[in-house]
């Protein structure tokens, strides 16, 4: 009976060890998922990279699908006119919802002809979109503030867009 007893015990022991490992482990961060914040801070990072190597095509995955041939047009002005070396972030605001993100950039470049480094500001306007699981630029001719006025996109003045209807 003293043994029915201990084992009964063990056995209690090892299912509530084994319940709160359970529990422990449902609890922990899957490393593997990101949060929005760090998924901005690596868009943010690849699309800003993709502009100082003048890659358009890259840069274009972070613009609105109905935006692209009108920012397309807006970065090949932007490279004629600047070859961008460097960029720093700034700041970084995000509305409570943290679907919207406001992103304050210093770019230094310097003309093609040129070996005279300037400093440039831009704002960036950031939207999140959860289906995908992405950010990119929100809609409009806002989303860029701080080109040079000859290279600023003609797109209309949109609100957020559909699930169905955000960046590829």
């Amino acid at each position: 009976m003293y043994l029915c007893r201990g084992r009964r015990r063990a056995a209690q022991g090892l299912f509530f060890l084994l319940v709160l490992s359970i529990l422990i482990a449902c609890t922990l961060p899957n490393p593997k998922e990101k949060n929005r914040e760090e998924t901005l801070r690596e868009h943010v990072r690849n699309f800003h990279w993709a502009m100082i190597g003048q890659d358009v095509p890259v840069a274009l995955q972070y613009v609105p699908s109905d935006d692209r041939e009108a920012w397309e047009d807006a970065f090949a002005c932007l490279f004629k006119q600047t070859r961008l070396l460097d960029y720093r972030v700034s700041l970084v605001k995000f509305e409570d919802s943290s679907n919207k993100a406001s992103v304050q950039v210093r770019w230094t470049g310097n003309p093609p002809d040129s070996l005279v480094v300037k400093e440039t500001r831009w704002k960036e306007e950031w939207s999140f979109d959860p289906m995908k699981q992405r950010w990119a630029f929100q809609p409009g001719p806002g989303a860029l503030l701080g080109l040079p006025e000859d290279c600023v996109p003609d797109v209309p003045e949109r609100e957020m867009p559909d699930e169905d209807e955000s960046a590829d």
